[in-house]
C-alpha cells in the first residue's frame, strides 16, 4: 500500500499552493479490517508514494499494490520525500515498474480520481489486473472507501478478481446517502477491459493472522494529532523542508494561534515517514525556569538520565532524531542567555539531532552550530476558518443564519459573514466562540461577541499585527465564561480553581482538591476549549494556557481560595513524599514524568502571597513541600533549581514562623551546596539550621545536622572537630527508636571507621566498620552495606592485606552496580586499583583507575580531582616506564572493563 499526502503543489512559476489532506488512515483501516476478517495469511506493508518507494516495493515483489492519493488526468501525485508533490505522468510510471524486470505484481488498484490513464499504463506494462478511475469526474471519499472494503473482503477470501469487482460495485450501489451510487459504482474501471480476470490473487493463501509487515517505526514520543487541523499545509511544508535541510527550526506566533498544534502535526508526518531513523521526541517546556529543568525535560523525554548537559549531549551523540521543544518562551524568558548557550552547545556536540521550537519570540542572535529558520505562524485564511467554524459547531448552520436557501452554499456564505471578521482567524478564539451556538443562533453569537469589553484579558508582549487576532481571543475566552455561568455555575467553579494549579491537573489531583463529581463539570470545560486535556501515556491530564489560568484565578471567591489552596497544599504535601519515595527506588524515571508534570503546582504552594490571602495558621503542610522539593530535584540532578527551591522554601517556611520547615530547608540548602563542593555554603547552611532543631527538640533533625557537619570538617581536613560532631550525633542516635535510630547510627559507626583509617588507625578502623555492617545488614540498607565494604578493603589495604583488600572492594563494586550508584562504583574502582597495584597486577590496575575516572568525569564529580587520578597516572607512567606504560595501555585498549 502506497499513500501519496503531499502538503503543497508547485505550478510552472514555483508558486506553492495547498493541497487538501486525504483520510488515507480510513482507507488503510478498512482494508486492514476486510483482509483480518477471512483470517488468512496475508502480509501487508504500507509506505509514503515516493518514487524511491514504489521501485522497492516492485523490485521486492508483492502479489497486489495499492496506491491512495490525488490523481489528475496527466499524472499520479507522488510525494517528493519534503512535503511537496511530484507528479510522475503514466509513461514514467509505466518505465519504473517495467524497470524492475518480470514482476510478481498481479493486481494495482490505483485509489484516485482520473487514474485511467495512470492504470493504463500498468496494464501496458504487464500487469493482469488493473482497478482505477474514470478520468472524467471524482469519485466520493464514501464510494471510494466502500469498493476498496468490499473489494479487498471478496479478494481475501479466495474470490476473483472479476467476482471482487463486481462485489465493490454492487455494495456501492447499496451505499445510503450515497448521492447517485448507481453512477458512482460505474466510475471504477477494471483493466485491461477486455482482458481475462477470472484468475484468484489471494486464492492459494492458507488460514493464518493477518500480518503487518511494514518495517517499524523508529522511537517516538509524540501527542495525539489535533482533532481539527485546517489551513496550515503550506506553512507546514515549508517548516518540514527547513527541518530536513537545517538543524533549528523555529515557529512563533501569538497565544493560541496553533503553534504547538503545527509542531505536533510536523512531527506526526515526519514519523509516518520515517525521517528520522532514532525517532521524533516532544518535550513540553512550559514552566521551564532553567537549563537544569530544559535539560531535565529533555532527558525525560528520551528516556535516558543525565545528570548535567555534558551527559546528555553525549547520550545524544550521533543519533539521528528530531526534538520538538514546545513552549519555549518561558526559559527564554526565565533563563534567556543560558537557554541560548544550551540550545548551541546541543547543536555542537549533538551532530546528529535537529530542533523544532515553538515560541512566543524567536531565539534571535547569540545561536552558534546552526542558523535559525523562522516560520511566523498568522491567523487562519478565511476559508480555512470557516471550515474550523463549521466543523466544531455543536449543530448543523442553517442555511437561513448565513443568508442564503441552498444548504450546499452555507459554507461559501459563512465566509463572508462579519462573525469571521470579528474572530480574526484565531483557532483558539474560534473553538472558545463555536460551542455556544448549542443553544444561540448566529446572530445572537455575534452579539454576545460584539457587546464584550475589549479589557476582558491582558495578553503580554502582543505585536501590534497581532493584537487584532488577541483581542479576538480575550472576547471569546469572556464570553465563553459568561455562557457557562449561566448554564453551568460549578463548571465555572471547577475553572477557577484551575487558576492554582499552573502546571494543570491529574485525575488524583483533582479527586483530593475539588473531590467527588468533577468529570462532566471537567468534560464541559473541555468541550467549550476552556481547559485542554491530554494523555502521557495512560496519565491524562488537564490544562491551560498560562494567560488563562490567571484569568482562572482571578474568578475564584475570597471564600474558595483559601479552601482549595489549603486542599491543594495538603494534597500536593503528599505527593512530594512519594516523589521523594519514588526518587530514591527502581521507580525514579517515573517519578522524574510526574515531577516534570506537577513542579509548578508544588512551587505555587510556596508563593508567599497565596499564604497571605489563605491567612494560614503557623503550621502549612506546604513546609513538607518545602523541605522535600529541593532534596528531590538534588536526586534529579537539577542542582542550581534545587538551590533556588530551598531558597523559596525557606523564606516561605520563615514567613509561617514554622522552625522545623526552616531546618528542613536549610538542611537541603547544604546539602545541595556539598555536592557542588560550596563547603563554606554548606558548612553555613547547617550551622543555621542547628540551632533551629535544639530549641524545638528534634532529636532526629538534630543528629542529622551534627551529622552533616563531620562530614564537612572531614572535608575541610579538620579530624579533630569531626570526630566530636559524629560522635555527638551517634550519642543520639543511640537513643532514638526504630528504624531511624539504627540507620543513624550505622552510619556514624560507618562514618568513625573511616575517620579512623584516615588518621592511620586501619584495625581499630575495621572494628567499628563491622559493627557498622552489622546493623546495616539486619536493616536491610544496600547503599549502606556497599559503603562499609568499601571501607573495610580500604583499612585492609593499609594493613597489607592487598589480595583480601581487593575481594572485599569486588563485593562492594558488584553492589553499588546493582543499585546503579555511579558515585560508589568509581570509589570502589580507584581504590581497587591501588591494590591491585600492590599486588604487582598493573594491567588490572590502570583498567580500574581507568574506570573509575571515567565514571567521575562523567557524573561531574568534585571528587576526581581530589582523589588526584590523574596525578596517579603519571606516578605509575614513571615507576614502570614509558614503553610499559603503552604496552599495558594498549592492552586496555577501549574496554578498561574487560
Amino acid at each position: 500500500m502506497l499513500y501519496s499526502a503531499p502538503l503543497v503543489w508547485r505550478d510552472e512559476k514555483d508558486d506553492a499552493y495547498p493541497i487538501d489532506m486525504l483520510d488515507f488512515e480510513a482507507e488503510r483501516d478498512l482494508i486492514f479490517e476486510s483482509l483480518k476478517e477471512t483470517s488468512r495469511s496475508i502480509e501487508v506493508r504500507t509506505e509514503a508514494a515516493t518514487a524511491d518507494n514504489f521501485s522497492t516495493l516492485v523490485l521486492l515483489g508483492c502479489r497486489a499494490l495499492h496506491y491512495s492519493g490525488h490523481g489528475h488526468p496527466d499524472y499520479l501525485a507522488f510525494e517528493d520525500g519534503r512535503g511537496e508533490a511530484h507528479p510522475i505522468d503514466p509513461e514514467t510510471l509505466r518505465e519504473l515498474f517495467a524497470s524492475g524486470g518480470p514482476s510478481s505484481v498481479q493486481l494495482v488498484f490505483v485509489s484516485a480520481c482520473h487514474s485511467r490513464k495512470a492504470g493504463e499504463s500498468f496494464a501496458e506494462a504487464g500487469v493482469p489486473h488493473v482497478v482505477c478511475i474514470r478520468l472524467e469526474e471524482p469519485v466520493y471519499d464514501l464510494a471510494a472507501r466502500k469498493f476498496a472494503r468490499t473489494f479487498y473482503l471478496a479478494l481475501a477470501a479466495g474470490r476473483t478478481v472479476q467476482q471482487a469487482f463486481d462485489s465493490g460495485r454492487a455494495s456501492v450501489k447499496a451505499t445510503p446517502h450515497l448521492p447517485e451510487s448507481a453512477y458512482e459504482a460505474e466510475k471504477f474501471l477494471l483493466l485491461p477491459e477486455y482482458g481475462s480476470h477470472d484468475a484468484s490473487v489471494f486464492g492459494d493463501a492458507s488460514p493464518g493472522a493477518f500480518e503487518y509487515a511494514t518495517p517499524p517505526a523508529p522511537t517516538n514520543k509524540l501527542p495525539a494529532r489535533p482533532e481539527h487541523f485546517f489551513g496550515r499545509s503550506k506553512i507546514m511544508q515549508e517548516v518540514i523542508s527547513d527541518v530536513l535541510d537545517g538543524r533549528l527550526v523555529t515557529i512563533r506566533g501569538g497565544p493560541g494561534i496553533g503553534k504547538t498544534a503545527l509542531a505536533i502535526e510536523v512531527g506526526h508526518y515526519i514519523k509516518e515517514r520515517r525521517l528520522f531513523p532514532d525517532g521524533t521526541f516532544f518535550v513540553e517546556l512550559r514552566g521551564a525556569a532553567s537549563t537544569d529543568a530544559v535539560r531535565s525535560a529533555v532527558a525525560t523525554a528520551l528516556g535516558i538520565e543525565a545528570k548535567d548537559d555534558a551527559e546528555l549531549f553525549a547520550a545524544i551523540g550521533n543519533r539521528r532524531l528530531l526534538l520538538v521543544l514546545d513552549n519555549c518562551e518561558d526559559p527564554l524568558h526565565y533563563a534567556s542567555g543560558d537557554f541560548r548557550k544550551f540550545i548551541s552547545q546541543l547543536l555542537q556536540q549533538a551532530r546528529g539531532a535537529k530542533l523544532l521550537l515553538t515560541s512566543r519570540h524567536a531565539l534571535g542572535g547569540g545561536i552558534s552550530g546552526a542558523a535559525e529558520k523562522v516560520h511566523h505562524l498568522r491567523q487562519l485564511d478565511r476559508g480555512s476558518a470557516a471550515r474550523l467554524f463549521v466543523k466544531l459547531a455543536p449543530r448543523d448552520l442553517k442555511p437561513s443564519e448565513v443568508g442564503t436557501d441552498d444548504p450546499g452554499k452555507v459554507l461559501r456564505m459563512l465566509m463572508d459573514h462579519t462573525i469571521l471578521d470579528f474572530l480574526s482567524g484565531h483557532p483558539h478564539a474560534i473553538s472558545l466562540a463555536v460551542p455556544l451556538l448549542q443553544d444561540k443562533t448566529l446572530s445572537q453569537l455575534y452579539e454576545m461577541l460584539k457587546s464584550q469589553p475589549l479589557e476582558t484579558l491582558v495578553i503580554p508582549d502582543v505585536p501590534e499585527e497581532e493584537l487584532d487576532a488577541a483581542r479576538s481571543f480575550a472576547v471569546s475566552l469572556a464570553v465563553s465564561i459568561g455562557y457557562m455561568r449561566e448554564r453551568n455555575q460549578e463548571a465555572v467553579r471547577l475553572f477557577a480553581v484551575m487558576g492554582l494549579l499552573p502546571s494543570g491537573a491529574l485525575p488524583l489531583d483533582l479527586d483530593a482538591i475539588w473531590g467527588e463529581g468533577w468529570q462532566p463539570l471537567m468534560d464541559a470545560l473541555v468541550r467549550a476549549s476552556l481547559v485542554e486535556r491530554n494523555e502521557f501515556g495512560k496519565i491524562e491530564h488537564f490544562f491551560t494556557f498560562p494567560f488563562i489560568t490567571a484569568y482562572a484565578d482571578r474568578l475564584l471567591t475570597e471564600e474558595d481560595r483559601i479552601q482549595y489552596a489549603i486542599r491543594a497544599c495538603e494534597h500536593f504535601a503528599g505527593v512530594i513524599k512519594s516523589l521523594y519515595d519514588m526518587m530514591t527506588s527502581e521507580k525514579a524515571t517515573n517519578a522524574r514524568i510526574l515531577l516534570a508534570l506537577e513542579e509548578n503546582n508544588l512551587l505555587a504552594c510556596l508563593d508567599l502571597n497565596r499564604l497571605q490571602q489563605m491567612e494560614a495558621e503557623t503550621e502549612s503542610p506546604a513546609s513538607e513541600i518545602a523541605t522535600y522539593l529541593p532534596l528531590i530535584l538534588l536526586f534529579a540532578s537539577r542542582f542550581h533549581d534545587g538551590i533556588q527551591a530551598a531558597e523559596l522554601g525557606y523564606k516561605f517556611c520563615k514567613a509561617l514562623d514554622d522552625l522545623k520547615g526552616e531546618g528542613g530547608t536549610l538542611f537541603a540548602l547544604g546539602s545541595l551546596k556539598k555536592f557542588l563542593y560550596d563547603i563554606m555554603g554548606a558548612k553555613d547552611a547547617f550551622e543555621r539550621a542547628l540551632p533551629l532543631y535544639q530549641k524545638i527538640r528534634d532529636k532526629h533533625g538534630e543528629a542529622n545536622i551534627l551529622f552533616e557537619l563531620g562530614q564537612v570538617k572531614l572535608l575541610l581536613r579538620n579530624f579533630n572537630e569531626c570526630r566530636e560532631y559524629y560522635l555527638k550525633a551517634l550519642s543520639i542516635y543511640q537513643h532514638l527508636p526504630g528504624f531511624e535510630g539504627k540507620v543513624g547510627k550505622a552510619n556514624c559507626l560507618q562514618r568513625l571507621g573511616h575517620l579512623l583509617i584516615v588518621r592511620n588507625r586501619p584495625d581499630s578502623a575495621i572494628k567499628k566498620l563491622c559493627n557498622a555492617f552489622k546493623i546495616h545488614i539486619e536493616i536491610q540498607e544496600p547503599l549502606g552495606i556497599a559503603a562499609d565494604l568499601g571501607h573495610i578493603g580500604q583499612a585492609l589495604m593499609e594493613t597489607g592485606q592487598h589480595g583480601q583488600s581487593a575481594i572485599i572492594l569486588d563485593m562492594s563494586l558488584s553492589i553499588h552496580r546493582n543499585i546503579e550508584s555511579l558515585q560508589g562504583q568509581a570509589t570502589d574502582l580507584r581504590l581497587q586499583g591501588n591494590a591491585f597495584w600492590k599486588l604487582d597486577e598493573w594491567v588490572a590496575s590502570i583498567a580500574a583507575l581507568w574506570q573509575a575516572r571515567e565514571i567521575f568525569n562523567a557524573i561531574g564529580s568534585p571528587f576526581s580531582r581530589e582523589m588526584k587520578i590523574d596525578e596517579t597516572f603519571e606516578i605509575f607512567k614513571n615507576e614502570l616506564g614509558d614503553e610499559t606504560y603503552q604496552s599495558i595501555m594498549s592492552q586496555i585498549g577501549e574496554n578498561p572493563e574487560e
